[in-house]
This record gives structure tokens, C-alpha cells and sequence, in this order.
């Protein structure tokens, strides 16, 4: 314990604990009216308020389930009027210059199906079913789907859509797909190269449907013909996208809706504001009802209202240390990779850079990945817990003679951060280093050069599947030389993930053979998955996430009309 309070107190020294997030009102609206959205300050947010405390006084945790994450009491009632303040814009509502993961798009176009904690659920698509060597998947649409023009969509359309989505969106299913083919009015035939892996699931499904006849009729750019519950009203550039429910949506049969399909907001308004100060102050004198994005030094005020709440999402991404493996680099040796691991605290990180907005990691992916082994939270030794003395005892075992290691790091203010503590860290075990800063520009050509790194830092994506984490950079799939992400050439590897990635070998105990390969040749140390924050109205009693884990009003639950 002194030395992780001698770590926090360094930290303090050096002005690093810095408190970074961005994520996905009260007054009641009705009908279709819009509001003048405020944002001249009205009220000065304490900030004496205890930021140490915020995480845990947020009033829930959220994940999803079955697409809602539900709060402590259900109440549903049909809302008028939400409006919701985002940082994007749209900006092209052309469904193939777009996908799933914009939060405007929910709700709007939609997708053959979503995949929820591991589990495919149907949208478009009624059933489908893979053949026994994994090579062939059947699917089968609903037969009386139906656009806002009153298309049918029919399976030639998915066929189309995908065509469109390759070509545009370019949405990565061309690498292991070999023909997409219509083969009835509503039923299609997908033939694989391989046999389907965990997570190309995610790529058939996630890509926007629509029909071949209106995409030709209409420039949805601007004019969109959407299936979803919802269609377009209004639209001005920067400022206002306005959505009403349809009268007339397809699946009326709600029993096989997802909440993200739901329509439980007649009128949605999407503000555009791009600043966190600027939400709350419109937070806060009801111009808007609900907001993505609100800042660490914001939260307070949110934290201690009666008339909101704190939705805390983990995120995607979570802070990965890579280690150069090349056996021209210092760190091709393992108990020189051992030895910094040993001397990261995870737990410092999380408090110092993210203000303890988060939990630490305990193995290459979230405890949230599906997959992940619970009893993985619970290990001592397994993972690299801090012990500053057994770093020092692999470091002893080393031909390290005090050169300097370079942390390549891109110049993102919670990335340098990060840099800064570890080479803190690092410094107290006798490992020194530098830090190579580098615009996020050039930052993958740099990355690309075995010659020009030690350490990397950076943030990395487990989207649903706990074999992500590995598949993500370990593979030589993902890079453009030869070799996986930290220049790893053992074949072992690539024949362990190539195998144990596919469906049929996707068992806990292929996960626990390969986690402990990569454990114990310490390739990757994955560090903190942060939280990102929505703030929704007290009169939300159950907040609905989109697939990129925002804020979904139509999906959402509310006990206010």
C-alpha cells in the first residue's frame, strides 16, 4: 500500500491526475414542437464537488440486455417530445456512407440483425441457420418488411444493399464471405471461405438494409427512405435532425422487438452541440432533456441533481501497453516484457488518468467481452498485478543495462498521460525510457517500423468478443507486414487464434489454453476500460443502448409523458 500511495502521490507532483471523458432536462415538450436549446451559463457548478467519489455515486452501471440496460423500477408510458443534445452530426443520410454506429441512425435504418452480448437477434431477418462445417449460412427475411414508401423488402434488395455497403461503406465482409446470393423472394444464401469466426457475425449483420427501387428514386443523401420506426421531418445542418414515429412501421408484432427498435418517443430531437460546457448549460436550464459527452469536471452537478441521473457505459476501447517483440529490440526478451508489466499499476492509471472513472483490467479484454471468465477478476498473479518487487526480480534475470526504452504514443492529452505515469512507474524499477509523441497522422507508418519503438500505447477495441482483444493485434491478419501487431512471429500463434476464433472451437477451455500462451510470453498488458457517461432525466426509468453502447431515446423506458 505505500507504494501504490507513493505512485499517486508522484503523480500529483507531476500534475497528472487528470480527469478526461467523453461518451455516447426536466421541462416536459409536446407534439412536435421544437425548443430554442440555451446555452448561456445560468447557474456556476461547484467545483469543490469531491471528483474522487463520482464513480461511485453514479446511480447504475450500464450494459446491455436484450438492448436495454433497465434501472431499479420499470415504468413505461408513450413520451411526446425528447430532445437530446449530441456531438455529431449526421451530416449524409445516405445508408451507405453511414452504418449502425452513428447514434442519429438508430432507430432509423436498420440492420439484418443485432448482436447482443454474443447473441444474433433477428431485425430484418426472421431465422437463420450455418451449416455443420461452419462454410454456409441460411437466412430468412420477414416477408412484410416495409419502407417508408411502402417498398417491400425483399432479399434481392439485401443482396443489393450489401453490394452497396461493400463498395461504399466498406464494411469488411469480402474477406471471408465468397458469394452473397438471393435465393427466394425472402430468403438468401451466404458462402464463407473459411469457416465463420466469432465476430465476422457482427459484420454480416451491422450494415444498413434498404431497397434497391427507392435508393434509386430518391437521393437519400438528403431524401432517406428508411424501415426503421422512425422517419425524417427535419434536418438543419449543425444545429437540429428531428424524427417522428412512424404510423405505419412494419413490425407491429412488438414480441420480436428489440428496444432499439421500440418507438417509445413519438418526436425525437437531436441537437447538435459540440461542447461538454455547453450540454450542461442546456442541461441544466431544460433546454435539452438528455446528453452524450459530459466531462469529468461536469459530472458533479448531474451526480447530485434530483432531476437527473448517471448512465456509466464502459467503453470499447480499452488502454493497451504493446510490447515490440522483434528480436532486434530489447524487449524481445520476455522477462525484460515481465518486468514492465510487473511495474504497471493498473489501479494508478485508473486514478490518474481517468479520476477512477472505470475498472481496471485483468486480462487482454473487459470483464464484459463475452467470453471473458469471471474468475478471471478474481486472480492475484496471473496477470501482472503490480508487485514493483518481482519486477525487479525478472529485470535481474535480464541483459537490461539501463538503455532507454521508447514509448511511442500518439498526442492525445489521455494517452500522454498515461505515457508520462508509466515511465514514472517504469523509473522506480530502473527501467528507463522516453517518450516519442507522434500525431495521429503518421502514427501507423511509425507503428509499422519495427527500428523505431519499444513500448506502445494505445487504444484498442473488443467490440463484443472476449477473442478480439488477441485477434485485434496478435494476428497477422490485421497487419500489412509480415507478423502480428507487436512483430509476435511465433506460427503457434496465428494457428491458435485462426483455430480457436471459429465457432465450433470458440470453448472455454481453447480460451483458457490460449490466454495463458499469451499471459505467459506477456504480449499485451491491457491496462483500464474507462467509462463514458450519458445523462438522462430522472423521468427515465430505463435507458436503451445502440450497438456503439449510446443512448437510444426511442428504445429507452419513461415515467413521464
Amino acid at each position: 500500500m505505500k507504494n501504490f500511495r507513493k505512485i499517486i502521490s508522484l503523480c500529483l507532483v507531476m500534475c497528472m491526475i487528470i480527469a478526461l471523458f467523453a461518451s455516447c432536462g426536466t421541462k416536459e415538450k409536446s407534439g412536435t414542437e421544437e425548443t430554442d436549446v440555451q446555452t448561456e451559463d445560468t447557474e456556476e457548478i461547484d467545483e469543490n464537488v469531491d471528483e474522487e467519489n463520482v464513480a461511485t455515486k453514479q446511480k447504475v452501471i450500464g450494459s446491455e440486455v436484450s438492448g436495454a440496460a433497465i434501472a431499479d423500477t420499470v415504468t413505461s408510458v408513450q413520451r411526446s417530445v425528447i430532445n437530446y443534445a449530441v456531438v455529431e452530426d449526421p451530416a449524409d443520410f445516405d445508408p451507405f456512407a453511414n452504418t449502425q454506429t452513428k447514434e442519429t441512425l438508430v432507430g432509423f435504418y436498420q440492420p439484418l440483425a443485432y448482436v447482443i452480448k454474443g447473441e444474433v437477434v433477428g431485425c430484418l431477418m426472421k431465422d437463420y441457420t450455418i451449416s455443420d462445417d461452419g462454410l454456409i449460412m441460411d437466412g430468412e427475411l420477414y416477408d412484410y418488411i416495409t419502407d417508408t414508401d411502402g417498398n417491400n423488402i425483399k432479399a434481392s434488395d439485401v443482396v443489393f444493399s450489401w453490394e452497396m455497403g461493400e463498395e461504399i461503406t466498406h464494411i469488411g465482409t469480402t474477406g471471408f464471405v465468397d458469394k452473397f446470393e438471393a435465393t427466394g423472394d425472402y430468403t438468401f444464401r451466404i458462402t464463407f471461405k473459411q469457416p465463420l469466426a466469432i465476430g465476422q457475425m457482427d459484420k454480416l449483420t451491422k450494415w444498413n438494409v434498404v431497397s434497391e427501387k427507392a435508393y434509386s428514386e430518391h437521393d437519400m443523401h438528403t431524401d432517406p427512405v428508411p424501415t426503421g420506426p422512425y422517419k425524417l421531418t427535419k434536418y438543419t445542418s449543425g444545429y437540429l435532425t428531428t424524427y417522428e414515429k412512424r404510423d405505419d412501421y412494419w413490425q407491429t408484432d412488438t414480441s420480436k422487438l428489440v428496444a432499439r427498435d421500440m418507438a417509445n418517443v413519438d418526436v425525437i430531437n437531436f441537437y447538435v452541440i459540440p461542447e461538454s460546457a455547453q450540454r450542461t448549460i442546456a442541461l441544466k436550464n431544460g433546454s435539452i432533456d438528455a446528453s452524450v459527452g459530459i466531462t469529468n469536471e461536469d459530472l458533479p452537478f448531474f451526480d447530485e441533481s434530483e432531476d437527473f441521473w448517471l448512465f456509466g457505459v464502459p467503453d470499447d476501447l480499452s488502454l493497451d501497453l504493446i510490447p515490440n517483440c522483434d528480436e532486434g529490440r530489447l524487449t524481445s526478451d520476455v522477462n525484460l516484457r515481465r518486468a514492465i508489466f510487473y511495474a504497471i499499476s493498473n489501479e494508478a492509471i485508473l486514478e490518474s488518468v481517468y479520476g477512477g472513472n472505470g475498472s481496471v483490467n485483468h486480462d487482454l479484454a473487459p470483464n464484459w467481452a463475452v467470453g471473458y471468465n469471471p474468475d478471471w477478476d478474481n486472480e492475484t498473479d496471473n496477470y501482472y498485478t503490480y508487485d514493483p518487487e518481482k519486477a525487479k526480480e525478472y529485470l535481474a534475470e535480464t541483459s537490461y543495462n539501463g538503455e532507454e526504452l521508447i514509448i511511442l504514443v500518439n498526442n492525445s492529452p489521455t494517452l500522454t498521460n498515461a505515457a508520462q505515469l508509466i515511465n514514472a512507474l517504469l523509473e522506480q524499477v530502473g527501467i528507463k525510457t522516453k517518450i516519442s509523441v507522434t500525431d495521429p497522422a503518421i502514427i501507423k507508418e511509425t507503428y509499422a517500423d519495427k527500428t523505431a519503438w519499444d513500448l506502445y500505447i494505445t487504444m484498442d477495441a473488443t467490440n463484443t468478443y472476449w477473442i478480439d482483444a488477441i485477434n485485434g493485434f496478435l494476428t497477422k491478419d490485421k497487419t500489412t507486414w509480415e507478423g502480428s501487431g507487436n512483430f509476435w512471429m511465433d506460427p503457434e500463434a496465428q494457428e491458435m487464434i485462426n483455430t480457436y476464433k471459429q465457432v465450433a472451437n470458440a470453448t472455454p477451455e481453447n480460451f483458457e489454453i490460449m490466454r495463458d500462451y499469451f499471459i505467459d510470453n506477456a504480449l499485451c498488458k491491457s491496462m483500464v476500460n474507462p467509462l463514458t457517461y450519458v445523462v438522462v432525466p430522472s423521468w427515465t426509468s430505463g435507458v436503451c443502448l445502440s450497438m456503439k453502447k449510446c443512448f437510444t431515446p426511442g428504445g429507452s423506458t419513461y415515467t413521464e409523458e
